[in-house]
């Protein structure tokens, strides 16, 4: 099973330091098998381009989650729950839908996504802006 994962920013708010990214688990024909939207630090989020995703297990979470590898100076970079740019540290966090810059539903996207990407540990996430 070949998943793929896009991960788009939608929307900046600069003058709040924030994106809003639209996440999508693609299947090896490019069709969406799960979306949902992502919040990110604009000082901290990882670069646009291409990068490894890897299921690792997270000790700090408790859980396995999905890292990005590969990025220069960065390590640590996990796909898991939050709604704030508080819980950010510099991750996406997953959320169901947003209002502003807050990410809803977390914990239920995060686990919709982990059951989309059953039995993938390792692909790819590509990072762009609309």
């Amino acid at each position: 099973m070949v998943r793929i994962v896009s991960h788009t920013r939608i929307k900046k708010l600069s003058g709040k330091g924030y994106w809003i990214s639209k996440i999508c688990v693609l299947d090896e024909r490019g069709n969406t098998v799960f979306d949902c939207y992502a919040l990110e630090d604009a000082a901290e989020c990882p670069p646009v381009g291409t990068w490894e995703l890897v299921l690792e297990y997270s000790p700090k979470f408790g859980r396995k989650l999905y890292e990005m590898k590969g990025i220069p100076g960065r390590a640590e970079i996990k796909y898991h729950v939050g709604n704030t740019l508080a819980d950010t540290d510099g991750c996406p966090l997953l959320g169901a839908n947003y209002i502003g810059n807050t990410v809803n539903g977390s914990r239920l996207a995060l686990d919709r996504c982990m059951r989309a990407m059953r039995g993938v540990d390792c692909t790819t996430v590509t990072i762009s802006i609309q």
